[in-house]
């Protein structure tokens, strides 16, 4: 898994008007409580899988998460390596450095004791992120784009996750404040006006060399970030590329 950030600051503000519309899915009344399993094994690196069952989408609460599985990536000579749940719901081998002339699947048991196990799979390697490269536009905002590389051989799919930080502030500066101990104002020490936040992805953004002659991709189209207030002070994006046998 290769980590690339790229920092991004706009001094201007651009406006993006328009309507939207409610749109309300059909979905069945009582939700299914099927098993989602998103993670992916890591040769050179930590391997982390997380756990959770599905649920109805008028539920407000998050995903409920499935503890308390035995789980454990295994090779085709038999050897395990387990994983360990922290925190509830996701599972971790760290620092494993696995064989590439063998093949390995992911193995759990649930609390329930049913058992799960995928088809073994060869070790893929991740290539590196070459560069990533921003685009701005007045109408649009800004586009960010990718380019990476990997020998003709090598896997041909990839996905991507991404960490966005960006600074914002409130509608109205507020420069006192009220101290109930002493039932007075005073002039506020710290400024609360300029925040900053984090926030990790939770799009699927896959891409693949599958129908090019080599294995490279050059300004892949990876992010469009209107042009809203997430854009306008200051913005940086920490992309996670990740090498797949198959999308």
């Amino acid at each position: 898994m290769n980590r690339l950030l790229l920092f991004l600051g706009l001094s201007a503000g651009l406006l993006l008007g328009g309507c939207v519309d409610r749109y309300v899915p059909d979905v069945p009344a009582a939700a299914q409580t099927n098993l989602v399993v998103d993670g992916f094994i890591n040769p050179r690196g930590s391997s982390v899988i997380k756990l959770s069952r599905t649920f109805s989408v008028n539920t407000k609460s998050t995903a409920p998460v499935e503890t308390r599985a035995q789980m454990a990536i295994q090779d085709d000579a038999g050897r395990r390596y387990p994983l360990a749940e922290n925190p509830a719901g996701t599972y971790t081998a760290g620092g494993q450095a696995l064989d590439p002339a063998r093949q390995y699947q992911l193995r759990f048991t649930t609390a329930q004791g049913r058992e799960y196990a995928t088809d073994l799979m060869p070790v893929v390697i991740t290539p590196a992120i070459d560069t990533l490269t921003w685009q701005l536009t007045p109408v649009q905002g800004a586009q960010i784009f990718l380019s990476t590389h990997g020998p003709t051989t090598a896997a041909r799919y990839y996905r991507w996750e991404f960490d966005e930080t960006y600074q914002f502030t409130s509608a109205f500066e507020s420069v006192i404040e009220y101290v109930p101990s002493a039932n007075r104002l005073r002039t506020r020490n710290a400024s609360i006006f300029r925040c900053w936040r984090t926030e990790t992805s939770t799009a699927i953004l896959q891409g693949n060399t599958t129908q090019l002659s080599q294995n490279a991709l050059v300004d892949f189209p990876l992010l469009t970030l209107l042009p809203n207030q997430k854009i306008r002070l200051g913005y940086s994006v920490l992309v996670r590329q990740v090498a797949q046998s198959q999308a």
